[in-house]
């Protein structure tokens, strides 16, 4: 992991500021941001932050070092594939509470989304939390009929429209659709 948190530090000193980030855990390192920043016309910066190793006992300390320094306006956090997290659902609310409040603490003003899991019972936690922290929540559980084309379609007509720019952004759950389920 030591290995990724210096190629983000490197990655980070020629980033623009601002922007999507997405942190998460090893499955979202695959994630093609750029392509599909590209692809989906956004037009600000998207960033993929996810960690082999996350998890949130080191989460605060891996936002410290490699997401503070792109001062994002939005961050996508989606932690809590993993079983050994639900084996103690009070103490992952407890960590979860604390990383969400420690992100508004040094990142004023920054939007946070938490991204659903493949779970619903572990979803109705996720939402709990974002509500008692207001940040939001994006479940995506049951996006199986997405159509990206249409949602391509969609977000060209509305920027040719001039309703998205620097200060507009696309809504979070048409990005969490976007960067979490292209596979689907």
């Amino acid at each position: 992991m030591e290995k990724e948190i210096r190629d983000y530090q490197r990655l980070n000193t020629i980033a623009e500021k601002g922007g999507v980030v997405i942190f998460g855990e090893k499955e979202d390192k695959e994630i093609p941001v750029g392509e599909l920043k590209q692809s989906f016309n956004l037009d600000y910066s998207a960033y993929n932050r996810s960690f082999s190793e996350l998890n949130l006992d080191n989460a605060i300390e891996l936002y410290d070092s490699c997401i503070i320094p792109l001062r994002p306006d939005t961050v996508m956090i989606h932690i809590g594939g993993s079983e050994e997290y639900w084996k103690d659902i009070a103490g992952f609310e407890q960590k979860y509470i604390l990383l969400i409040n420690h992100i508004q603490a040094v990142s004023k003003n920054v939007r946070i989304v938490v991204i659903s899991v493949d779970d619903e019972e572990k979803n109705r936690h996720l939402k709990n939390i974002s509500d008692s922290t207001h940040s939001e929540f994006q479940n995506l559980l049951n996006v199986k009929m997405w159509n990206p084309c249409a949602t391509k379609e969609v977000i060209s007509f509305v920027q040719c429209m001039g309703f998205y720019g620097r200060n507009r952004k696309v809504s979070s759950y048409d990005l969490a659709k976007i960067f979490f389920c292209q596979g689907n």
